[in-house]
């Protein structure tokens, strides 16, 4: 496959052209396995860098492209378009895409399914490495029939990608057609194979125990979210984020992610002669977080307390937070949430770093304890490199720094 990258007039490759990329070299990933080799050509205007001859190396080339093209002229470079399509189809003149509007509502539903189809393979997948070599009678049934339809309906919404037609007066029939192959007579939900197959492992593990991995499993916290991102991650707390008092001496340092329905105990229960009379100003004090960064993205959490979930992934042992990066390693780390590195703020004392997560949120319930003061309040902002005395290339100048939480 050969492909043309060049600069034109404005950055038009959305989140759907993405997706539909990703889809079509999905396809040619699929189709080429069985090939001796394959060969990706690349024509830029601008010199690129860590060139990869494979799909998921050319993925990454287009993601990171834009800071290809801004390290061009001492980094004035300014990633204007980008456009990606087979030589084959090369002519004069640029070729022109015409909006087909009754496609786009459907885009996004083909989208998530794609990519819950995805994700679906890629566990299966990793599943199956940790299995021994000769599984109980009827398990090794179960999971091919599973594997197998989560196949079929993974090669349709292929074909569909690849075939897909989006010029003006195109008909929506085949993305229709997907959609019932993933329906299957069933309901339509998120991350519905994603779900299917966990319910698959512990269906497996109530009838064979002996095959549950005998590990600990990973534990993190998703700051700023109610949520854990994936199916197979069950919640164990679900509060605000918090952390010492700054009108105090003493205390921690560290982050806690604290419950909004505590469990209130009794000191009399554990100590009979406690008198019940101690003073409280001797206690130390935990106080909710409020953000007091400068972020567009996140201006309506302005002063807002911060929700987080505690997360656990039974079938995972290690998590990674990877900071100047969103994506994860390789393919076989989980990716659990993506965001920003944030610390306490200037006002505050010195604190741990935290990934952030990108949709930042307030906490589900109201938030009844802590210190009132608006001028006493733990702060948290964004952590960004600033050039001076020092030079801070590769990073960029006062520019928030990503982050991505991962497990294996």
């Amino acid at each position: 496959m050969a492909c043309k990258i060049s600069v034109a007039r404005r950055l038009s490759m959305s989140a759907k052209k993405y997706f539909l990329l990703i889809g079509k070299l999905e396809l040619l990933k699929q189709n080429a396995q069985d090939s001796s080799s394959m060969e990706i050509n690349y024509y830029a205007s601008v010199p690129i860098h860590g060139v990869s001859y494979d799909v998921d190396g050319l993925l990454k080339l287009v993601e990171e492209f834009p800071e290809h093209v801004k390290k061009v002229n001492n980094g004035l470079g300014n990633p204007l378009r980008m456009e990606l399509y087979p030589l084959s189809s090369l002519k004069e003149g640029i070729p022109a895409y015409l909006e087909n509007r009754a496609l786009k509502d459907q885009l996004d539903d083909l989208e998530n399914q794609f990519d819950d189809l995805r994700e679906t393979r890629r566990q299966i997948g990793i599943w199956n490495t940790g299995m021994p070599p000769i599984l109980p009678e009827g398990v090794e049934e179960k999971v091919k029939k599973f594997t197998d339809k989560v196949n079929t309906i993974f090669g349709v919404y292929l074909k569909t990608i690849g075939d897909l037609d989006v010029s003006k007066n195109a008909s929506t029939k085949p993305i229709e057609d997907a959609f019932t192959t993933y329906e299957d007579g069933d309901y339509i939900m998120p991350q519905k194979y994603v779900q299917k197959f966990t319910e698959l492992q512990k269906e497996i593990y109530a009838e064979h125990p002996e095959l549950q991995p005998r590990i600990g499993g990973a534990d993190y916290i998703r700051w700023g979210h109610t949520n854990c991102s994936n199916a197979e991650a069950e919640p164990t707390v679900v509060g605000v984020l918090t952390t010492s008092e700054i009108i105090q001496d003493g205390g921690s340092s560290q982050f806690i992610c604290s419950s909004l329905d505590p469990t209130h105990v009794d000191p009399k229960d554990y100590f009979k002669d406690y008198p019940g009379n101690d003073d409280p100003d001797t206690h130390l004090l935990v106080s909710p977080i409020r953000y007091l960064g400068e972020m567009k993205r996140f201006k309506n959490m302005y002063m807002k307390e911060i929700a987080c979930v505690r997360c656990r992934v039974a079938i995972r042992t290690t998590v990674l937070v990877k900071t100047a990066d969103k994506s994860c390693p390789n393919d076989k780390w989980t990716k659990e949430y993506e965001g920003y590195l944030m610390a306490p703020g200037q006002q505050s004392n010195k604190g741990e770093y935290i990934c952030m997560d990108k949709d930042m949120k307030q906490p589900d319930g109201e938030v009844k304890f802590g210190n009132t003061d608006q001028g006493h309040l733990p702060e948290i902002q964004e952590v960004a490199i600033e050039c001076g005395s020092l030079p801070c290339k590769p990073y960029e100048a006062n520019k928030p720094i990503p982050c991505v939480v991962c497990t294996i």
